[in-house]
């Protein structure tokens, strides 16, 4: 290894097997969770992310999920389109053979091999949002005499990447009556499983519900509120923006208080 880097910290725990698991449990490394790991959860949830890619080296091409199991995601085809996109950019501006491995670029976790206790998983599955995992470089920490040619070959990539965001769903839910934000789940029907469902922000009521679909039915609910259903179709990529208003589930003792 060039600078002798490594994903092990100072106790010699490999960062990325320590996060909790869809099927290994909570510690599938049998460690506790080290303060790094502890860290980037408290992060993220606090953040509330949505879209995530963590980058390695040591092949070149993009990992979408699962990791840990064969049974694809829901939204396994949206995640090879963007693998797809974002592999077939780089070929654009690299020099040829550059980021072809597998699929030319692209492979589903568990069919390249099997992890447990990863950081995409865990961003999947738990966090509700969306991640992939880069391979930038067949080279462990590429000399600084490449920095230049790998930015190069993948910084439009990148910024592609980025811009997902703005694809999809991306709304608001309130309160009906009094216009605060409702934490929600936002649920596609026959479609979502595997914690694929997405939840409104307590503080705005914003979500994001990242999709290719053509079209789709949201199912919109919150304890004390009455469940709604709004059909999205799409006409191309762009985003859709509802704004959607709960009414409040009231029974005849909150109406008629004694």
């Amino acid at each position: 290894l060039y600078f002798n880097s490594k994903r092990f910290n100072a106790n010699n725990i490999d960062l990325n097997r320590n996060f909790p698991d869809p099927v290994a449990g909570d510690h599938p490394d049998g460690q506790e969770w080290q303060p790094e790991t502890v860290a980037l959860m408290n992060f993220m949830k606090q953040q509330k992310i949505t879209l995530t890619a963590n980058l390695h080296d040591g092949a070149e091409l993009v990992n979408y999920p699962w990791d840990c199991r064969y049974e694809r995601h829901p939204d396994d085809r949206w995640y090879w389109q963007i693998s797809r996109q974002y592999a077939d950019t780089v070929h654009k501006y690299s020099t040829t053979g550059f980021f072809t491995e597998l699929n030319n670029g692209i492979t589903n976790g568990y069919d390249w091999y099997q992890v447990y206790g990863g950081i995409q998983d865990y961003v999947n599955y738990f966090l509700h949002a969306r991640e992939v995992t880069i391979e930038l470089s067949e080279i462990k920490s590429p000399p600084p005499e490449q920095l230049s040619d790998l930015w190069n070959y993948h910084k439009r990539s990148l910024i592609e990447y980025i811009q997902q965001i703005f694809t999809g769903i991306h709304g608001f839910v309130s309160d009906a009556v009094t216009g605060e934000p409702v934490e929600a789940t936002i649920e596609i029907p026959g479609h979502d499983h595997d914690n694929s469902q997405v939840f409104s922000s307590p503080g705005t009521g914003e979500f994001y519900r990242l999709t290719n679909l053509d079209s789709c039915t949201l199912m919109i609910s919150a304890p004390g509120y009455i469940t709604q259903f709004l059909k999205i179709d799409f006409s191309g990529k762009e985003l859709i923006n509802p704004e959607i208003f709960l009414m409040p589930s009231v029974n005849e003792f909150a109406l008629y208080p004694n």
